[in-house]
């Protein structure tokens, strides 16, 4: 059998083992660890805060981030959390641990990210409703962040109904928008370095918080809500949610290739759309005055939205690579349309669901920066031969 294609491998920079070796050898295997602070000032340089603030805590997940940043923001029972539809679980899990009341926001033709229609409406409907929307979690989709107008507007809407503005980036970590990084653009930030992400530490994600302070409290949070005391004191509940400080190591080995995993994914959807011209593909839209990291390659078959014919088309071409040992995913099921959520509010596109639509007819290429042209042109020649 032919050498297996994934979906989004791990790309080793080469410095791992130098950098664990480094770490071990100041002896902190636990959470804690001078490696574990240094990873969290290289975060920082990168979204262009100064280390010296402190607002990064890195965590175990970015599940955790989004947990926790929903914690501080206050959000409980009676409390309704609007999150993109169009998106991974764990984006609006978190909501439910807390016993808030899940709601979706349909995506945007245009972006594939939230509408900020959709978000007025939820806001609107919930103020009638005497139900506040307390929080939103905003997702920058497949590394694809929302345009600078999109976001402003959410952002204001959210200012003015008092809502707190949770920025899911775990997608999207070195994308910019209006030149801004992704991951600071919310009153908390939500990054992963699951395995799949264009950085990784194998596992783990961060919070950013808005000032010192409250990454202080999250931090506490993050450690078990431990008072300070000689025994062990707890006035609150925590978590176990820090990271280990030997996986920050590999982060931090990592970080410094960030720039050049981007155009290694760029190149990868650039030689995808060379090799696919012609055909009934469209690619995942490029948002206007912004920058993605091109974290997957995401296309759509058929003629355009409502094609009848483009789910079958791309339940041909899914088979047809699994049939050649190559991994790719259907676009993520709207929350709206998954059993757990199937009685939560979702403010949808009144011409059609926009993001069921995308579920149906869209599919995630191989799209890992170790891929090679050869490895591309292999996906596309079977893309072309399912389409015929």
């Amino acid at each position: 059998m032919t050498q297996r294609i994934f979906l989004s491998p791990p790309h080793l920079s080469g410095d791992e083992l130098d950098s664990l070796r480094d770490a071990l050898g100041t002896r902190y295997l636990a959470p804690a660890g001078p490696t574990l602070a240094a990873f969290e000032d290289d975060v920082s340089t990168i979204l262009g805060l100064d280390p010296e603030e402190r607002r990064v805590v890195a965590l175990n997940s970015g599940t955790a981030a989004i947990h926790l940043a929903l914690v501080l923001a206050g959000v409980g029972p009676g409390d309704t959390v609007l999150c993109s539809d169009l998106t991974f679980i764990a984006s609006i899990a978190p909501a439910a641990y807390l016993g808030a009341t899940p709601a979706f926001g349909d995506a945007h033709p245009d972006t594939w990210n939230m509408d900020p229609a959709r978000v007025r409406e939820a806001f609107e409907t919930s103020r009638a409703a005497g139900i506040p929307v307390r929080a939103v979690v905003l997702v920058h989709l497949y590394g694809r962040p929302l345009p600078p107008g999109h976001l402003a507007e959410i952002q204001a809407l959210c200012r003015e109904h008092g809502a707190v503005l949770v920025e899911d980036a775990a997608e999207s970590l070195g994308a910019t928008t209006g030149g801004t990084p992704t991951g600071i653009l919310g009153d908390f930030g939500i990054l992963s370095f699951n395995g799949n992400k264009i950085v990784t530490c194998s596992g783990g994600g961060a919070l950013v918080c808005p000032d010192a302070k409250t990454a202080r409290h999250a931090l506490s949070l993050a450690t078990m809500a431990k008072d300070p005391a000689p025994h062990y004191q707890h006035s609150a509940i925590g978590y176990s949610y820090r990271m280990p400080n030997v996986l920050a190591a590999i982060g931090r080995s990592q970080l410094p290739h960030l720039q050049e995993r981007m155009a290694q994914r760029k190149a990868v959807r650039d030689r995808y759309m060379q090799q696919l011209d012609g055909l009934p593909v469209a690619f995942m839209p490029e948002p206007e005055n912004a920058a993605p990291n091109w974290w997957l390659t995401c296309v759509t078959f058929g003629d355009g939205p409502g094609d009848a014919q483009g789910h079958a088309l791309c339940e041909t071409v899914r088979l047809a690579l699994d049939a050649e040992n190559i991994e790719a995913r259907p676009v993520w099921k709207p929350m709206h349309l998954q059993p757990v959520f199937e009685d939560a509010a979702a403010f949808l596109n009144p011409e059609g669901c926009v993001g069921a639509d995308l579920f149906a007819r869209g599919l995630c290429l191989p799209s890992g920066s170790t891929l090679s042209e050869n490895d591309v042109d292999r996906v596309a020649g079977v893309v072309r031969m399912a389409l015929g």
